[in-house]
């Protein structure tokens, strides 16, 4: 069988192992092919904020017993954790958030991204990372403080 590939059998089986209390939630029942990564993007105004962010994700994790075995390796713009999960920090770019298959999709400070006018308009923004939902059936969070009322 090619990679990914599985009989009606291993699938039911697969089914059931997955079916046992998991500390991931929905981050484990992912959708991937072969070679790749699940990704939680988690973008922010600018790059800066983003590791700001998670830094909170990395303290989180970090301040509690059972989640602290999760944290595999922390790199500059990353954290992997060793369910295979990567929490990668991206700009609001229309290229950066292009070409990749996430689990989850954090788009952080939302109502300070940029607006209709600049080259990377926030509601684009949106429109270009949801096809790295399709996949998995990820979850969107954008969540900020007000600011305008206008933009995504």
């Amino acid at each position: 069988m090619s990679c990914g590939a599985q009989s009606d059998e291993e699938a039911a089986r697969v089914k059931r192992w997955r079916s046992r209390p998991s500390i991931t939630g929905p981050f484990c029942h992912h959708n991937l092919s072969c070679g790749e990564k699940a990704r939680v993007l988690l973008i922010a105004q600018d790059k800066a904020a983003a590791k700001v962010s998670l830094d909170y994700v990395e303290g989180c994790l970090d301040s509690t017993p059972m989640l602290r075995q999760l944290i595999k390796e922390r790199k500059r713009e990353e954290l992997a954790l060793t369910n295979g999960v990567v929490i990668e920090v991206r700009a609001p770019t229309l290229r950066g958030v292009r070409g990749v298959t996430c689990v989850a999709v954090i788009a952080n400070e939302i109502a300070f991204w940029r607006s209709e006018e600049s080259a990377n308009p926030d509601v684009e923004i949106l429109h270009a990372v949801r096809p790295a939902l399709l996949t998995t059936r990820g979850p969107l969070f954008a969540i900020s403080s007000p600011y305008a009322r206008r933009g995504a």
